[in-house]
């Protein structure tokens, strides 16, 4: 199936299905016209009554040229028993003496009344991280109980 895309654009990461948005049969889907440096297009299809796909746009990030997805975490952050997505990106910001290194940026979504959100608190914690292994250790953190 190729998953509703825009003409030149070719997927950027494998997709995913599972319960982390209005459906079980939610599809994440990361992709990226060719053309582009840092068009990076994150949506979710869910499926339509009747059949077909209903196409629920994701804000992603956009700073510097996006290099590369890295990874596609799934982990409930929230604790709303829904899986929310955590996208793991490299950019590089294209100018000053700095202006070619690579630079992690992740952000995280979740399906919050009708609609993906961005979870900023959790993107301050883990925004620049740049191993998997770092951010489920962020995560679990996060998630752990507060000691009184």
């Amino acid at each position: 199936m190729t998953p509703l895309l825009k003409e030149n654009e070719t997927l950027e990461h494998a997709v995913f299905q599972g319960n982390f948005g209005p459906s079980p049969q939610t599809i994440l889907v990361l992709a990226r016209d060719p053309d582009s440096y840092t068009a990076l297009e994150v949506f979710a299809l869910v499926p339509k009554d009747g059949g077909g796909w209903r196409k629920i746009p994701i804000d992603s990030v956009e700073e510097g040229s996006m290099i590369e997805v890295t990874a596609v975490l799934l982990d409930d952050v929230d604790g709303d028993g829904v899986i929310d997505p955590i996208v793991m990106t490299t950019y590089m910001l294209g100018f000053g003496p700095r202006g070619t290194e690579e630079n992690p940026l992740n952000f995280a979504v979740s399906w919050k009344d009708g609609k993906f959100v961005r979870l900023k608190a959790v993107e301050k914690k883990i925004g620049k991280l740049d191993t998997a292994a770092k951010v489920r250790a962020a995560l679990k953190k996060l998630k752990a109980p507060k000691k009184k």
